[in-house]
């Protein structure tokens, strides 16, 4: 199965692009959050915390070998937001939160990679959703989804339910009993039309906080863009 959310995705590709990132403010209570070499950028509410990659990694040194942070550091792009009133890291992989988070990255794909990119292989590069509805339809709900084609990239931006316990299931391959608790997830992963690039955009939180929130989430997805280069 897929790599949890959470870690950086190195199962996927054989490298991370280098780049900047830069937070600008923007209108209406709003900063921008851009990388200028790959073209992208996208705005999130001024009081949602911002973490570059140096604290994510810093926060993930326990989980990735010092071969892994040394090659993310000299060549890699993510960062996490959090709309917690008391913002933590702590959030980044954590399901079910009440109140919003999310990441984004730009990843560059190896040829391996580029071979195997497909709507469904970006459809289940966080979870592995088709497979898990296989297991258990009841565990993944698919809530509003589509193909993107764009002048320079394509890809899926969808929104879904999915049970808590999904993570465990992933590690494991047991589904521990417990209270049934859900997240809902928007996930935008495109690439360019050389297929090198990879660029993906998580935002979520619980069902309830996502319904209450969905204005604003919408608003954050919305802005997400990325240019031809």
């Amino acid at each position: 199965m897929a790599t949890p959310r959470g870690r950086v995705l190195t199962g996927v590709v054989t490298g991370l692009v280098a780049a900047l990132v830069m937070a600008a403010c923007a209108p209406s209570g709003q900063q921008y959050v851009k990388n200028s070499s790959e073209g992208l950028y996208f705005k999130i509410p001024t009081d949602w915390e911002l973490y570059d990659e140096d604290a994510i990694l810093d926060f993930q040194e326990d989980e990735l070998s010092p071969l892994e942070v040394e090659e993310t550091r000299e060549g890699g792009w993510q960062v996490f937001f959090d709309a917690a009133p008391s913002p933590t890291l702590n959030h980044l992989g954590e399901l079910a939160t009440k109140h919003p988070n999310g990441q984004a990255q730009i990843i560059q794909l190896g040829p391996e990679a580029r071979d195997t990119v497909s709507m469904e292989r970006l459809r289940n590069l966080i979870f592995p959703i088709d497979e898990v509805s296989d297991f258990d339809s009841s565990l993944v709900e698919l809530v509003d989804g589509k193909e993107i084609h764009e002048e320079g990239v394509r890809g899926v931006q969808f929104v879904f339910n999915i049970d808590a316990r999904v993570p465990a299931l992933i590690q494991t391959g047991t589904l521990e009993p417990g209270d049934r608790r859900f997240a809902t997830f928007n996930q935008t992963a495109l690439v360019d039309e050389r297929t090198e690039t990879l660029y993906v955009l998580l935002v979520s939180c619980s069902v309830r906080c996502y319904e209450d929130n969905k204005g604003t989430i919408d608003d954050v997805v919305e802005s997400w863009t990325v240019k031809d280069r």
